[in-house]
């Protein structure tokens, strides 16, 4: 069977780090934690997990960090994961079976598993993505960007196992201090000359995040003039559109959004974000075929994905179209297709009895 090492880059991560290195026991043959520069009781707690600590002075690049932890590895494959993520029972036995089957397969150099990343009100993932997860040890496979870093391989097969789902599950207290990392370690490779199409996106979401509205259009700007992968791009004019909302411009962000149907018309996200305009003018009637356009879109497996998007939404928001033009008995088809799938129940069912008793 082939046998798999955990790589971990960390710092002062004393809150959770027991909980994921007590997932990586269920399915990892060797725990390496890369430590780079913890004050608290990191390094203590990693050791009494079984972990191997490797020193890492940071260099503000986390490339780099993560290549240092990939190198001490010598298991046949790499899984990596972050300190706030938790990998539940179920998906720890989707790993195990993964290294009984599919890993010990040859000419496959990377497999692809869901990054969950927020959750809603119900606990349900709202929002997430498919990751380069587990990587052949072979010496090839380098870490690339100082930031919201990826891997690059050499040739080989790369592999879908979409339904593992690791969970990124931070602690709210330690979010803010990552924010701000980030977005100063992106302003200042940027200004030190590195235009690459990942950073220039992954710098204009972080300057939308600090509500920079109009500097994070002219970084997406900039980016679409020399763009990375195709959904890279489609999630730059949504980002783009949301900028514009923050700026009260709503004719820029209806630009942004048609430009993003063009570009790909099979995604749901700016099909809803131009309903919801029409929507909120009340504009019944011109809402209802985006929003109808948005529930015919399937799941995407790649990229960003919303995935209220691909569920309740579109429905939920027809449903009360349809009922503002009376139409109730088509409203109630549609909220009752919703309720299972809705954060917000309480009101569906409560909308619902409403439109019962029009009829």
């Amino acid at each position: 069977m082939a046998t798999l090492s955990l790589a971990m880059i960390v710092k002062n991560e004393e809150k959770t780090l027991e909980r994921v290195l007590a997932c990586a026991q269920g399915f990892c043959d060797e725990l390496i934690v890369a430590d780079t520069g913890s004050t608290d009781n990191t390094v203590a707690i990693a050791k009494r997990m079984g972990a191997k600590v490797i020193d890492f002075t940071w260099i503000d690049d986390f490339s780099a960090a993560r290549n240092a932890a990939f190198n001490a590895c010598t298991g046949d494959w790499i899984v990596w994961l972050d300190a706030d993520d938790i990998v539940t029972p179920d998906n720890q036995a989707r790993f195990r079976q993964l290294k009984e089957t599919l890993l010990n397969q040859s000419g496959i150099i990377q497999v692809m598993c869901t990054y969950e990343v927020s959750f809603n009100a119900k606990g349900d993932c709202d929002f997430s993505y498919a990751r380069e997860r587990i990587i052949c040890n072979n010496g090839k496979a380098r870490w690339k960007g100082v930031i919201h870093e990826y891997v690059e391989t050499d040739e080989g097969e790369t592999v879908n196992a979409l339904d593992i789902c690791i969970e990124h599950r931070p602690l709210p207290e330690l979010q803010a201090r990552k924010v701000d990392r980030n977005i100063k370690i992106l302003e200042k490779a940027y200004n030190q000359g590195d235009r690459s199409p990942r950073t220039t996106f992954y710098y204009g979401n972080e300057l939308k995040d600090h509500h920079r509205f109009a500097d994070a259009i002219a970084m997406y700007t900039e980016y679409l003039a020399n763009p990375g992968c195709g959904w890279e791009q489609y999630q730059a004019m949504v980002q783009a559109y949301h900028c514009a909302i923050g700026l009260n411009d709503e004719k820029q962000a209806l630009e942004w959004a048609h430009r993003a149907i063009r570009h790909d018309s099979t995604r749901a996200e700016a099909w809803n974000l131009v309903g919801m305009v029409h929507y909120k003018r009340e504009e019944w009637e011109r809402a209802i075929p985006f929003f109808t356009a948005a529930s015919s879109c399937p799941r995407p497996s790649d990229g960003f994905v919303n995935n209220s998007d691909y569920t309740w939404v579109p429905g939920d928001y027809l449903s009360i179209c349809y009922d503002r033009l009376k139409n109730y008995t088509k409203a109630i088809e549609l909220s009752l297709q919703t309720l299972p799938l809705s954060p917000e129940a309480p009101r569906l069912k409560k909308n619902l009895h409403w439109l019962i008793d029009q009829l």
